[in-house]
């Protein structure tokens, strides 16, 4: 009769199968016989007292799957409609309509800004909006809002302030979005649309590598170009006469956006200008911003795009080359890829000779306004370019935003000293004394030091 072996002998080396591999005592069996023991991949090993049973009597052992095959083997017949993960079958309770399950969708989170109920769906081609149910009520004092005849939710129509400023030196239009998305988040201004175009500069993403700009600072210098690293993505870009350059700032969450299909829809707005114009583009995938001649072995880069998003609202945005003088770019790495060809819609159609206009640049702003309109669904209000009055739109702006930020400023004042008293009152500071000892500092910073003190 077969002899098994010892149940619970220790031997050196690892445990299988309820048996340890390594070197193997007297009356144990061999390493080739514990292995065989162990079925292929998805069975478990068969445990020491079946074993031995089987060994003395030598009836055969059956493994019992592993639990990872039984997962698996649900998995499989879940997919074919098969598996009953209810026990409807085996009777454990009734089927319940998909419907009868929970009155709504299942909730779904993002953040503080969206309220309601909502699911998340994978991303198409075009804008996807999430499905939120009624719009939270913003109908207070700071909200504009615009009374219209039809009901409808706030995201369908939601007006967007289109302005046209002409030729603004880049941090001027950099302190300008600060300055509007401050507002934004706020709620005291509604999504404005900033077109321009700048003098020449290069800008730096936030990591991006400055070992894109190929040219010296030198000749950087020569030519008057500043190079300015800002909090957008992206790579370095050059902006330059010629170039329209676009800066929504939107607030997502008014219009059920998330980023990815705001930068679609920044993508699509660029791609229909150029089809209005007469180029053909198209998206690049793995590549923000507009291309042409996609899926060829030279594409070429006609549009760059990068955001920001700070409190829920965007800034910066897009650049179209439109009649840029593209030797220009040969001052960079586009985007950060060597080699890679940059052209324009002057370049496209064959109009080289023509010298960069603003008058283009605005026809240009006018077709990417209406198709991005299209795109987020939002009713444009104010002046399309070229048309409208740049000096006149740029002092309007400045006039609001210097309205708006002294009251948020004022706000945050009266928030701080409300902060501060409630501080002193709680630390049993008398507010009076208080002040009178910064009295008393201030006369005594403001009398003269003794030579030689540092101040």
């Amino acid at each position: 009769m077969p002899t098994a072996a010892p149940i619970g002998r220790r031997t050196e080396g690892r445990i299988i199968g309820g048996f340890r591999q390594g070197t193997c005592g007297p009356g144990d069996r061999s390493k080739d016989a514990i292995d065989g023991d162990r079925t292929s991949l998805g069975a478990q090993p068969v445990p020491a007292r079946v074993r031995a049973w089987t060994a003395l009597t030598g009836a055969p052992a059956r493994p019992r799957p592993h639990r990872r095959a039984r997962h698996s083997r649900r998995r499989s017949l879940r997919c074919r409609g098969l598996h009953d993960p209810a026990g409807v079958r085996r009777g454990r309770r009734p089927p319940v309509a998909d419907e009868a399950r929970r009155p709504g969708p299942p909730p779904f989170r993002l953040g503080r800004a969206l309220q309601g109920n909502a699911r998340l769906r994978c991303y198409r081609g075009g804008v996807e909006r999430l499905a939120t149910g009624p719009a939270p009520d913003r109908s207070d004092a700071r909200a504009p809002v615009e009374e219209s005849g039809a009901a409808t939710s706030s995201a369908s129509h939601t007006p967007l302030r289109v302005r046209w400023l002409g030729r603004v030196a880049y941090r001027d239009a950099w302190d300008l979005q600060h300055r509007a998305a401050r507002a934004r988040a706020a709620g005291l201004i509604p999504d404005q649309l900033i077109l321009l175009e700048h003098d020449p500069v290069l800008t730096l993403g936030k990591h991006a590598d400055e070992t894109h700009v190929r040219a010296t600072p030198r000749e950087l210098r020569a030519r008057g170009i500043e190079v300015i690293r800002v909090e957008r993505g992206g790579e370095v870009t050059y902006h330059g006469p010629g170039q329209l350059v676009a800066y929504p700032i939107v607030r997502l969450a008014d219009r059920r956006l998330l980023l990815k299909p705001y930068v679609r829809a920044l993508e699509a707005a660029m791609i229909d200008a150029c089809a209005i114009e007469g180029v053909v583009a198209d998206r690049r995938e793995g590549h923000p911003g507009c291309w042409c001649a996609v899926g060829t072995p030279a594409p070429r880069k006609i549009g760059a795009l990068g955001v920001r998003v700070e409190k829920g609202v965007t800034y910066h945005g897009i650049a179209l080359n439109v009649d840029t003088d593209l030797r220009d770019f040969d001052l960079i790495d586009p985007c950060g890829m060597p080699g890679i060809i940059s052209t324009s819609i002057a370049e496209e159609l064959g109009r080289t000779a023509e010298p960069p206009t603003t008058a283009v640049v605005g026809r240009a702003g006018e077709w990417f306004a209406r198709a991005l309109a299209r795109e987020l669904d939002a009713e444009l209000t104010g002046d399309l370019p070229p048309a409208a009055d740049a000096v006149a739109e740029r002092a309007s702006l400045e006039a609001e935003l210097s309205r708006v930020g002294a009251t948020l400023d004022a706000a945050a004042a009266a928030a701080g000293t409300a902060e501060a008293a409630d501080t002193g009152t709680a630390g049993g500071v008398d507010p009076a004394a208080d002040s009178s000892a910064a009295a008393a500092g201030d006369a005594a910073a403001a009398m003269p030091a003794p030579a030689g003190a540092a101040r």
